[in-house]
């Protein structure tokens, strides 16, 4: 038992959040079955594409008494190595005043556009939302990265 009340039983409330993740992407045209990622982690994952951006979702499992989350990723640009100090400090300034509901962050040598929450309560509106908002943002923000700093987007790493 919580503070606030019962407890929805993990696993019931991962597979309720799975099936309105795959009513989202059913809804935006897409296979849930096709877009389906395989993974190793315990955790269920679907990829899709927003104009020229991959968007990752994943849906993961309640660890030590924490909620199951969902958790969005969009990689979208690998910065040069010349100017880190300044183009980190712009994209902090963005996460702090450009972007609504994500955040850039670093994976490895990437940067890549997050956005995550616990899926109790979670409602199909909700998931359309993140992924139009981390769809948009990545579609623009690949494009504008390296327009204004180099680099290369990870889309056109991908296709080669």
């Amino acid at each position: 038992m919580s503070m606030f009340g019962g407890q929805n039983d993990p696993q019931s409330e991962f597979n309720r959040a799975a099936k309105v993740i795959e009513a989202v992407l059913a809804g935006f045209g897409l296979d849930p079955n096709q877009s389906r990622l395989a993974t190793t982690d315990g955790s269920t994952a679907w990829t899709l594409l927003r104009g020229s951006a991959e968007v990752l979702v994943f849906l993961n499992p309640a660890k030590n008494n924490g909620p199951n989350f969902i958790r969005i990723i969009s990689p979208i640009w690998r910065m040069p190595a010349e100017n880190q100090p300044a183009v980190l400090r712009k994209l902090l300034e963005m996460n702090a005043r450009d972007l609504f509901g994500t955040a850039f962050g670093l994976m490895g040598d990437d940067t890549v556009l997050v956005s995550e929450r616990a899926t109790k309560d979670m409602d199909r509106s909700e998931v359309e939302e993140i992924l139009q908002n981390i769809g948009a943002a990545a579609d623009y923000f690949d494009d504008w990265l390296v327009q204004q700093f180099g680099g290369t987007r990870l889309s056109d790493l991908r296709a080669n």
